[in-house]
């Protein structure tokens, strides 16, 4: 039996036969999209499941796996698996991918990692790896890692404490050859707060510019998503009264000088995403795609989320977006969607039954679109 017989046959013999009409009835309410002829999806000689992508402008392509990093010279047809320092933490995929690896986005002989012995750099193509930042036993929980596509020498990374209530930000001018810290969040009261650390990402082609996104689970659900424009000395937060809803934020992009993209995961009780677009650095939103309810407190309706959204380096007005479904516990297939207009109008570009997608990017030439999913890595030639 295909995999597309499978599937059918899966939605025909489920308890509730509406469950496929009702997806299809989501995936369309308030979304601006527009029926299209799919493009051709190609899946990879890597099938297994896998969750970021690389794609550093200097050549290879790089995506985390179950089982550390690999990484591809030819565009995704031969794989070949990356040296990690000891002790790099094991993922499990749709559990969380612990620990952070960060490929230089200008050079591609350069990867950061975090492990229990502190963050590990090398500059030689893997070869060789050795510790830039030892353990703080103060904050033993080495979290993200940012590398500034802007300039390389900027470095960024978060440390917690899982038992504190304290995050602090450090930052590095020199590849991690030295570290100061710029930013720190602390809540109220004394609670062993377990940040959560959504996101951590230097602006494109601005050096002074670096977002992160927190949340405290023990006092707040919402995502405080944050921008500083001096390289983490002052910071600025992202809450309006659109944009302030219980959710996990998933990336901060840039299109175009002054505009952000966010995409946002609503509270789960509640369901739901949207992804939001500002001109203005932020100072005001508009959604440019809404789903509601579909949450374990609003009823029985698939629930679509945001998987991931990348940017075509070379035509900034090009965006693609996955929308997972998932419904009572059971995750079913994505969406994909394309927009050459900064997502005012969408087209379908992928199959019914795209295997559910955790992140997107364009290759360097612009004409390729990676898919990272519960299947492995698949490609695509751009319309």
């Amino acid at each position: 039996m295909s995999r597309n017989q499978s599937h059918r046959t899966r939605i025909m013999i489920r308890p509730g036969t509406m469950l496929a009409i009702a997806l299809a009835l989501v995936w369309t309410t308030a979304a601006h999209a527009q029926p299209g002829a799919p493009i051709e999806w190609v899946q990879t000689s890597l099938t297994e499941p896998s969750g970021r992508l690389y794609t550093p402008s200097s050549g290879a392509l790089f995506v985390r796996t179950a089982i550390g990093l690999s990484r591809s010279d030819d565009g995704g047809t031969i794989w070949s698996a990356v040296t990690l320092p000891p002790e790099t933490p094991v993922p499990t995929w749709g559990l969380g991918w612990p620990g952070s690896i960060e490929v230089d986005p200008t050079n591609h002989t350069t990867i950061y990692a975090t492990s229990p012995n502190g963050v590990y750099k090398t500059d030689d193509d893997a070869q060789s790896w050795r510790v830039i930042l030892p353990p703080d036993p103060a904050f033993p929980d080495l979290g993200q890692i940012a590398v500034s596509p802007a300039d390389n020498r900027l470095v960024y990374v978060t440390l917690t404490n899982r038992g504190s209530n304290q995050l602090r930000l450090l930052r590095s001018s020199d590849g991690g050859a030295t570290w100061e810290t710029v930013h720190g969040r602390e809540v109220s009261v004394h609670v062993s707060c377990d940040w959560v650390v959504h996101l951590l990402q230097a602006h494109r082609t601005d050096p002074n510019r670096v977002f992160i996104a927190t949340t405290c689970p023990r006092t707040s659900s919402f995502a405080d998503v944050e921008q500083s424009l001096d390289r983490g000395a002052t910071w600025t937060m992202f809450r309006t009264s659109s944009l302030s809803i219980p959710g996990r934020v998933l990336v901060v992009g840039d299109s175009a000088p002054g505009v952000i993209l966010l995409p946002v995961n609503k509270d789960s009780r509640g369901g739901g995403s949207l992804l939001a677009r500002s001109h203005d650095d932020g100072a005001t939103w508009t959604t440019l795609l809404e789903f509601s309810g579909g949450g374990g407190a609003s009823g029985g309706g698939p629930n679509v989320g945001i998987g991931a959204v990348a940017v075509d380096p070379t035509a900034p007005d090009r965006l693609v977006i996955a929308l997972n479904a998932s419904m009572t516990g059971e995750r079913l297939d994505s969406q994909i969607r394309l927009s050459t207009d900064s997502g005012t109008t969408w087209t379908e570009i992928g199959p019914p039954d795209f295997p559910r997608t955790s992140d997107l990017a364009y290759g360097i030439d612009g004409r390729t679109i990676y898919a990272s999913t519960a299947s492995g890595v698949w490609r695509a030639t751009a319309p």
